[in-house]
């Protein structure tokens, strides 16, 4: 285990303040009340009927888990509180310098996750500079994000969402490198503190955005990645799963009453597939005619779970009868995910139905986002290589380029299940950030003139001690 690197602590908290700062600007300057219906406008009338002590219901009142939980409450909890100190005019704006906190909190734990990709190591000071360099660079790649800023803005779940799966990042992270040079587990109090953190956020995270689960795969590959025992693998997965596990089983729990039949967490997830396979399906969203079966969730639970298990239902049978158009469509559905990055700004004026901007400005928004995108894309594809390259080496820190590699990737092609949108790659910005991190690193150290590269600085393992 690593010994932690304090000459990073002031920097990654002022790579938090200024993530914060931006953001708390963008609020300011382009948070307004949701107008048509779409996602925002609906969030905001769930959070209202939490709020008022009816619960999670749709728009007619009924009880419903059609959009996951996570996000609506965090409103709902939120619009309680700036109702009950008289704030509510100004809830719009309260819940972006809210997510605006949260921004930071993201930016500050990828710090820590990118800096022990590389590994600090206090007899190796090359290696503990491409540590912080690392870690700074991949926090402030998640502090300046255009669109994950604007996102700060707007009532939509990406804030919480890159919150909790960076925090889960974090720790799981440190239970990687949670080991002694024999292979031992060090299950300390701090082992099980770095647990909780993991499972409980990958729980909030679940709950928000259920996909989020294909990390579990990342994490077991992973931890059988390190050179821990085979005992220590198992508890390095198992326990944080079942920490998350108890962080969402009440909602399950309560869907089981709500349906009278088991819904883990949403039940959106029907529609979400009938939409990416179907007759008309061209790899974005839609409403197609396929997936109409006369019913929708705001007709009431029961009603809410027959359109969920029949839009499953033929989506799936439409895929199987018509594989031969999947890899076409899977092409097409991560075109509409990635040809862009302005979902956020798009979101800020209510996907047009509220245009306040100037159509100077909106350019200009438009430029910065997508030409920041691109940049960022590349450092990407820089940063995975050398990731890979880490890997081959058989680096003591293999196991978390593994994790950010897997992770990132399995995260990335997540689209072709369903349908390609571009807000939909926002759940995968923690895993660029950590790889552009490294990129910036590899950069660094060709910058001052040296012939190694990260890959190549010295890898025996580390002293035990505590870490970022």
């Amino acid at each position: 285990m690593m010994l932690r690197d304090r000459s990073l602590d002031r920097p990654r908290l002022a790579v938090a303040l200024g993530a914060i700062a931006v953001r708390v600007g963008a609020v300011v300057a382009l948070s307004r009340p949701p107008e048509g219906l779409h996602d925002s406008l609906l969030y905001l009338r769930f959070a209202q009927g939490i709020s008022n002590g009816q619960g999670y219901v749709s728009w007619y009142g009924h009880k419903t888990s059609y959009y996951p939980p996570g996000y609506p409450w965090f409103l709902g909890v939120l619009h309680r509180v700036v109702t009950a100190v008289g704030l509510e005019a100004h809830f719009v704006m309260i819940v972006g310098f809210v997510q605006a906190v949260l921004g930071g909190i993201a930016a500050w734990a990828i710090v820590g996750v990118a800096a022990r990709v590389v590994g600090h190591d206090a007899q190796r000071p090359a290696r503990s500079r491409c540590a912080r360099v690392a870690g700074l660079g991949a926090g402030l790649v998640i502090a300046l994000w255009p669109n994950l800023v604007l996102h700060s803005a707007v009532l939509l779940s990406e804030g919480l969402f890159v919150a909790a799966f960076s925090v889960s990042l974090l720790g799981f992270a440190r239970l990687l490198g949670d080991h002694r040079a024999d292979g031992r587990s060090t299950m300390t109090r701090g082992w099980w503190g770095d647990a909780a953190i993991a499972g409980v956020a990958l729980g909030v995270a679940t709950l928000t955005r259920p996909q989020v689960l294909t990390v579990v795969v990342a994490v077991g590959l992973a931890a059988f990645a390190t050179r821990r025992t085979a005992r220590g693998r198992i508890a390095l997965i198992v326990a944080p799963c079942l920490i998350a596990a108890v962080v969402v089983l009440p909602w399950s729990v309560r869907n089981v009453i709500v349906f009278d039949r088991f819904v883990a967490v949403s039940t959106n997830g029907g529609d979400n597939l009938c939409i990416g396979f179907n007759p008309s399906a061209t790899g974005h969203f839609g409403v197609p005619e396929h997936c109409d079966t006369g019913e929708f969730y705001i007709d009431g639970p029961e009603a809410e779970a027959r359109r969920n298990a029949e839009t499953a239902r033929r989506a799936r049978a439409w895929a199987i009868d018509h594989a031969g158009e999947l890899p076409l469509l899977s092409l097409k559905k991560l075109r509409y995910t990635y040809d862009r990055d302005d979902d956020a700004l798009k979101a800020i004026e209510s996907f047009g139905d509220d245009e306040f901007l100037s159509s100077g400005a909106r350019t200009a928004l438009t430029w910065i986002s997508n030409g920041t995108y691109v940049v960022l894309m590349v450092g990407v594809v820089v940063g995975a290589v050398g990731l890979a390259g880490a890997i081959r080496r058989n680096d003591p820190e293999r196991s978390l380029a593994v994790l950010i590699l897997v992770g990132g990737a399995a995260s990335a092609v997540l689209p072709i299940a369903f349908f390609g949108e571009a807000r939909f790659k926002v759940p995968t910005t923690p895993f660029f950030a950590v790889m552009v991190g490294y990129a910036i690193a590899r950069a660094d150290l060709h910058r001052r003139g040296r012939s190694d590269t990260v890959d190549d600085l010295p890898t025996e393992p580390a002293v035990q001690g505590s870490e970022p």
